[in-house]
């Protein structure tokens, strides 16, 4: 009988699991958030070339009024 029981609770938490990762799917493909997470990145990759450049904009500059 304890067997069983264990079994079936497993068997429970097992189905828990699996709905809960099952409902997360839904709902981030429902509320586009993968989609928001990709454009975040994106955004993050140009804004830091954007300063990588202007750094490299601002050093020129400097050296360019030292001379």
């Amino acid at each position: 009988m304890d067997s069983e029981v264990i079994i079936f609770i497993i068997f429970g938490i097992a189905i828990t699991v699996g709905l809960f990762f099952l409902f997360r799917l839904i709902t981030c493909w429902y509320f586009k958030i993968n989609k928001r997470v990709s454009l975040l990145e994106q955004q993050v990759n140009l804004l830091s070339e954007i300063n990588y450049k202007l750094d490299r904009l601002m050093k020129i500059s400097s050296s360019k009024e030292e001379n």
